[in-house]
């Protein structure tokens, strides 16, 4: 904090001093050779300046202690609700978010500093009061199913994509939290002092942590080379497409590994013609993030995709044909660009006994309809022109609630030309 305030007061007094055009002291602190012993020696000043009245960190530390253990209860009381929610909307609400895990991770650590928050060293003189004592009781039980289902999150998407290199540190974070969760729930129900035991099993997690560090860092468990000895066997083994495989991720987030990858599919005698011009395409780019403003890969728009009913499969002719803005009058954004995500959903709209894939957007809005040609090309139908976001309809499309009726309006086929109707009143909006 010391150091932090100490850097602003610099650039409020070189801002002031540019007021009068005088820029010494913002092309001072601009240079690292005044930066790093500048902050350092703030840093110092600090340590010194509280370390002669150790009374003081004391105090603090017993006033953070208190102001944090009194948020306990709240996020006790969110988790429970969410959990005692979820035989009721199910999981597959949080699959479709794709950072599910994540945040239940968050949701755990969070958990686990305001319990230890509240227990502090366990000693008579820092008992907490009995409601503090129930809401970490609680929080310690809610732990185990945050992480077990955190855990079924990350299997669940390594068993659909593959292991990537942010799901191996997840993964390690999963583990971690688990050794919390169960020394901690060993603590609540062994007989003895309340939590009584949570101290041994913040130290065994620490060194946990510490195996885990150094296991990331060893060869055997590298997270770029588990990745790309994933995701080259999911090709191999035709778990994915070779059209829509992602070569760009090897070159550039597989590291060293990656590299060699792509080296041994280009030189491998059963790498097709499709595999040989990705890994060309991939080993040419020149830099990570070359093409990513443009249409997904088809690794990427394969995860953007959540399809309806559950269990169906987006085509791999669709991941892996070329949706470029350019081409279609407003397509949806998540074929175009890689942070936004889609729902589909497979239904006859136009009677032929053949499926056409609806795509809407993840938060609701339009809806655009794509139906196969004969020649093998998807194409884009139309746009449904009602409003997606209204409530209840994309949780009923999701559920299957939802009819196709007869239209009331008919095409008009004039000089070879079909005129469908649109903007039809109340075709927009909530009604």
């Amino acid at each position: 904090m010391f150091a932090g305030l100490f850097w602003l007061l610099l650039w409020l007094g070189a801002g002031l001093l540019d007021l009068i055009d005088v820029r010494f002291l913002h092309r001072l602190i601009e240079d690292a050779g005044f930066a790093y012993p500048a902050t350092g020696v703030a840093v110092a000043a600090a340590i010194h300046l509280t370390d002669v009245r150790p009374g003081i960190i004391s105090g603090m530390r017993s006033l953070i202690h208190i102001v944090l253990s009194w948020l306990l209860p709240m996020i006790v009381l969110i988790v429970g609700i969410f959990l005692l929610s979820l035989p009721v909307t199910g999981l597959h609400l949080l699959w479709r978010t794709a950072h599910a895990a994540s945040l239940l991770l968050a949701v755990a650590a969070v958990t686990t500093v305001l319990v230890n928050a509240v227990y502090r060293d366990g000693t008579a003189d820092f008992a907490a009061p009995r409601v503090l004592r129930i809401a970490a009781s609680l929080g310690v039980v809610e732990l185990v199913p945050i992480v077990g289902i955190a855990a079924l999150a990350i299997g669940l998407r390594v068993d659909q994509h593959g292991w990537t290199v942010s799901r191996v540190f997840a993964a390690a974070a999963v583990l971690v939290a688990a050794c919390y969760a169960a020394g901690y729930l060993l603590a609540l129900v062994r007989r003895g002092p309340w939590l009584r035991g949570i101290e041994r099993a913040n130290v065994a997690t620490s060194f946990v942590i510490l195996a885990v560090f150094l296991g990331l860092l060893t060869p055997a468990a590298d997270p770029a080379k588990i990745a790309v000895a994933s995701q080259v066997a999911l090709l191999k083994s035709g778990g994915i497409a070779a059209s829509a495989f992602d070569y760009h991720y090897l070159r550039w987030h597989g590291e060293r590994y990656g590299q060699e990858a792509l080296e041994a599919l280009k030189a491998d005698p059963a790498s097709d013609g499709v595999v040989r011009a990705g890994v060309e395409r991939a080993l040419a780019s020149a830099g990570p993030w070359e093409g990513s403003i443009h249409a997904p890969t088809g690794t990427e728009l394969a995860e953007a995709i959540t399809t309806y009913p559950v269990g169906r499969k987006m085509p791999d002719d669709f991941l892996r044909q070329s949706w470029r803005a350019a081409d279609y009058p407003s397509p949806p954004l998540c074929l175009t660009n890689a942070t936004f995500r889609c729902d589909a959903f497979f239904l006859d709209l136009d009677g032929d006994g053949t499926d056409e894939i609806l795509l809407v957007m993840a938060r609701g809005g339009s809806g655009w309809v794509f139906k196969l040609d004969k020649d093998g090309t998807w194409r884009m139908a139309g746009t449904l022109a009602g409003d997606f976001s209204c409530d209840g309809v994309m949780d009923d499309l999701r559920t299957g609630k939802y009819s196709l009726p007869s239209s009331q309006w008919r095409d008009l086929a004039v000089a070879g030309h079909t005129i469908r109707m649109t903007g039809l009143p109340g075709g927009r909006g909530c009604h």
